[in-house]
């Protein structure tokens, strides 16, 4: 992975309650330091349907600067 795909440009979670997208509220850059990072146990309120999720990496998605992007429906 190159310098330039390390730059994170947003990291979002899906609520696994009603399946919408939200800004995470734990931030990791660069990309490498999320990918060893082990996130379990995490909880966030979905701003949506109020209702607790977790933030686990496999409900994330990670948008890169340079146009790139990783993680679940990254699209």
């Amino acid at each position: 992975m190159t310098e330039e795909n390390e730059d994170v440009e947003s990291i979002d979670v899906r609520c696994l309650n009603c399946r919408k997208w939200f800004p995470s509220p734990i931030f990791i850059s660069p990309w490498n330091s999320l990918a060893e990072a082990t996130l379990f146990g995490n909880l966030a309120q979905c701003p949506h349907c109020r209702e607790m999720t977790p933030c686990n990496k496999e409900n994330y998605r990670v948008r890169f600067k340079n146009g790139g992007f990783m993680g679940s429906d990254a699209v």
